[in-house]
């Protein structure tokens, strides 16, 4: 065949395979962003993990971000936040990326559970993944011992979290204790989260605890011991009556375990997170019933007894003397109205005002104000309030207490309250008096404005202030006082901005405190202190200050953050608090 033939032919192909390439390739440019959620694995024990990658690539897929925190799924509770990685590459003069996070889910109940939908905000556009179902069966149980809610991945058995309620059934409004325990036969690091949501249907009233003040052991059936702390302690009181459910709450403990060599010798340890769930709780909330309520009825259930005193048993007509009224005893107050007083007609109360308020007790102050002389009876003091023992409403009560009311300084009754309308003037036309202040500032001349005063002398004041000041502030800035002055500002700064990453990104928060504990070391010995190891670090710190015992918090507070920034165990607040504290003694 004639080349000269096939060669048209052939320039042809070429051009017909390039307009194919290019427009296979425009769309794809042109297309957005590519978003899979890939779940492994489908079916799962509640002792196992869920794990949740997504898949972001395309166009703008190194700007993508998670919206908010990783939001609960049925039968699924997130196990902390989202680790992200993001891979670039550059192939044939091509620019491409894909960013992945990756979630962990902890089972929490058995059945049909489903992975929720993601928010994913990818260059200012938001994208919407799909749920993902997942089934979830029951684990295997130990032999001769039922696992608890949120017994670790595994099925090892070493570490839980309990949910413990001192009563399942209460009345509308009688507040039950709640207490979230963590027991282990392993050495624990830390635990998260630090701090509850909210309980549907109830109102929460966190108790302050200290996990090491209530730390306890036992054995279970086995002989093993164990060794428990009360993580948090929440008073709820229920705002509805029907069945309330208190939600499973995710936990990821680190534990500390040993390792052993071929001949069984166990040794050294490592840091390893587990994922745990408290398992949730149903409450029965009775509704209080109707019959026998009293009209007054505050509101409050439990048992409480009533306080009532005046501030003084003496005062004249037309003076205010306080009725101080506390309600004690052990309930829900927080809710309660003030106690009820009765008084005569020529006695006026005023609204209460609430004096203090603490665990068990409130108290209020009532103004009465007596209006004619001679001798009162102030009360009878109620509170009606539900006894949840006796099933029934009571009122505790007071007596009433003596008032002795001298004349008035007319020497007669007092005559308080608003003046009659028809002294006020009635439809008589008055004159309205205006002050003349802003007319003689509109006669001002404009070189008496203050404002013109201000712009014309500030300039050659910061003039001044530049030439004089200006060499004062350089020499002070070299000086150690500027020094220790900038060395707390950059530690402060680091802390602050630790505190504020500390519920999204733990590890970004201990990546600041080791910064900021660095930028002190540093300043103390004279050198960098990063090159050093623990042991120089120590030394050098405790020759320089004097002092082994701050020396050696500060070595276990740069460990705690860096196996919180490397390892992810730790509690960063802690962590933080303990580096503040270190960092205020600025070095001489």
């Amino acid at each position: 065949m004639n080349r000269a033939f096939l060669r048209p032919l052939a320039r042809t192909a070429v051009l017909l395979a390039a307009a194919l390439v290019l427009a296979g390739a425009l769309p794809a440019a042109a297309a957005g962003p590519d978003v899979r959620v890939k779940v492994a694995p489908r079916t799962v024990r509640t002792d196992e993990r869920v794990t949740v990658t997504i898949t972001v690539s395309g166009e703008g897929a190194t700007s993508a971000t998670l919206v908010g925190r990783p939001p609960r799924g049925k039968n699924l509770l997130p196990a902390g936040g989202a680790s992200t990685s993001t891979q670039v590459s550059w192939v044939n003069g091509r620019f491409s990326a894909v960013k992945q996070f990756v979630l962990e889910y902890l089972p929490a109940g058995v059945g049909e559970g489903e992975v929720p939908s993601f928010e994913i905000d990818v260059d200012g556009k938001t994208v919407h993944t799909e749920p993902v179902p997942v089934r979830i069966l029951e684990a295997p149980k130990a032999p001769g011992e039922a696992r608890g809610g949120g017994a670790a991945p595994g099925g090892n058995d070493e570490v839980r979290v309990r949910t413990v309620v001192d009563r399942d059934r209460v009345w509308l409004g009688e507040s039950i204790l709640l207490e979230y325990r963590l027991e282990s036969r392993v050495k624990i690091q830390g635990y998260d989260p630090d701090h509850l949501d909210p309980v549907p249907g109830f109102l929460v009233e966190d108790e302050p605890v200290s996990p090491r003040a209530t730390r306890y052991t036992f054995r279970d059936s086995a002989g093993r011991e164990w060794v428990g702390w009360v993580l948090f302690r929440r008073r709820l009181t229920p705002t509805r009556s029907g069945r309330l459910t208190i939600p499973p709450v995710p936990f990821t403990v680190g534990v500390v375990r040993r390792r052993e060599d071929v001949f069984g010798m166990a040794f050294g340890g490592f840091a390893e997170r587990v994922g745990l769930v408290a398992p949730a709780k149903t409450i029965e909330v009775k509704p209080l019933p109707e019959a026998g309520r009293p009209p007054d009825f505050s509101g409050a259930v439990g048992s409480f007894t009533l306080e009532a005193r005046l501030d003084r048993a003496r005062v004249a007509a037309g003076e205010a003397v306080q009725l101080e009224v506390t309600v004690r005893g052990e309930g829900n107050l927080s809710t309660a109205s003030p106690p009820t007083v009765t008084l005569p007609p020529d006695v006026q109360a005023f609204d209460p005002v609430e004096k203090r308020q603490g665990p068990g007790f409130r108290t209020w102050d009532v103004p009465i104000v007596p209006r004619a002389p001679g001798r009162v009876q102030v009360g009878p003091v109620r509170f009606a309030y539900f006894d949840p023992a006796a099933g029934e409403y009571r009122v505790a009560t007071v007596p009433p207490l003596p008032l002795e009311v001298t004349p008035g300084a007319a020497g007669g009754a007092a005559t308080g309250g608003p003046a009659p309308v028809a002294a006020r003037g009635g439809d008589r036309l008055r004159w309205l008096h205006v002050p003349d202040r802003p007319l003689r500032n509109l006669e001002r001349p404009p070189w008496a404005s203050p404002l013109l005063v201000v712009l014309a002398v500030l300039p050659p004041l910061l003039l001044l202030g530049a030439t004089v000041l200006g060499p004062l502030v350089s020499r002070w800035a070299g000086s150690p006082a500027g020094r220790r002055a900038r060395l707390r500002a950059a530690v402060a700064r680091r802390l602050a901005a630790a505190r504020k990453r500390a519920g999204a990104a733990p590890g970004e928060a201990a990546r600041e405190v080791i910064e900021a504990l660095h930028l002190w070391a540093g300043e103390v010995l004279g050198e960098p202190s990063r090159p050093l190891d623990r042991t120089r670090l120590f030394r050098g710190l405790a020759e320089r200050t004097g002092r082994e015992e701050l020396a050696r918090r500060f070595v276990e507070t740069l460990e705690a953050a860096e196996a919180i920034r490397y390892a992810g165990v730790g509690e960063i607040g802690r962590v933080i608090d303990a580096a503040a504290e270190i960092t205020r003694e600025v070095p001489r």
